[in-house]
């Protein structure tokens, strides 16, 4: 009885269910959408078996936006260090002055 209601039964209406699912899903090899899905892949730069992918590897584990690279931590560090960082206690203390100063075009009248 546990058989004859399986899905794993051909006999059993939801095996033919499951089957048509199966058969006309991209997963199946023998769709033509699964190969035309995986010939786009295959020459695809995301494809780690393409030589494009290491390059482009390459370039992005040498890169400065690589957070791995020691020299992106320079970088960052730099940056949270930086007068140009807003949240730095200083570049609001430079805003303030620059707000009031005369050299502020909101501020000077002869502008």
């Amino acid at each position: 009885q546990a058989w004859e209601s399986s899905v794993n039964n051909p006999l059993n209406p939801l095996f033919f269910q499951l089957w048509q699912a199966w058969e006309s899903s991209v997963c199946n090899p023998l769709n033509l959408l699964f190969s035309q899905l995986w010939q786009a892949w295959e020459s695809s730069v995301y494809n780690p078996l393409k030589p494009l992918f290491f390059q482009q590897w390459q370039a992005w584990e040498s890169s400065v936006n690589n957070p791995l690279n020691p020299l992106f931590s320079q970088l960052w560090q730099a940056w949270k260090s930086s007068v140009n960082n807003p949240l730095n206690p200083l570049f609001s203390q430079l805003w303030q002055a620059w707000e009031s100063s005369v050299n502020n075009p909101r501020m000077n009248p002869l502008s």
